[in-house]
C-alpha cells in the first residue's frame, strides 16, 4: 500500500495470497449420531476492494474480507499493517497516516495459513 505525495494507494495482490483448500476430515465429518458436530474449517479468505486511494491524515477507508465457506465456524479475521507508521488498520478500516508503503493482512483466526494481502 504505497501513500506518496499524501496520498495512500491500496491494491489487492490476489495472486500473492495463500489460499489453501481444506483437506478434508478423513471421512469423521459427522457427529456419528452424537457429541459436537465437526468444525467446519476456513478454506479461503478473499478482500474487497481490489484497491483504493487514500490521502494520509484524511478520510479512513475499509476493507471487506470475506470467508469461505460462509458456514465455517470460525469466521474472525486478524488484520495487521507491515508499517503502522504508514496506515493502521483496525477490523478492516484502514487509517493513513503518513506518506509511505504498508502492506495490509487479513489472516484467518481460524488458519494462518488462510490469509490476503494488500499491496
Amino acid at each position: 500500500m504505497p501513500i506518496t505525495g499524501g496520498t495512500s494507494v491500496v491494491n489487492n495482490n490476489t495472486g500473492s495470497g495463500t489460499t489453501t483448500p481444506s483437506q478434508g476430515d478423513n471421512g469423521s465429518n459427522g457427529n456419528n449420531g452424537g457429541g459436537t458436530p465437526a468444525p467446519v474449517k476456513v478454506n479461503s479468505i478473499s478482500v474487497s476492494p481490489e484497491s483504493m486511494t487514500l490521502i494520509a491524515g484524511e478520510a479512513t477507508g475499509t476493507i471487506t474480507a470475506t470467508i469461505s465457506p460462509s458456514n465455517a465456524t470460525n469466521k474472525n479475521i486478524i488484520w495487521s499493517s507491515s508499517n503502522k507508521t504508514v496506515a493502521t488498520v483496525n477490523n478492516g478500516i484502514v487509517t493513513p497516516l503518513a506518506e509511505g508503503t504498508t502492506i495490509i493482512s487479513a489472516v484467518s483466526a481460524d488458519d494462518s495459513a488462510k490469509r490476503q494481502r494488500l499491496h
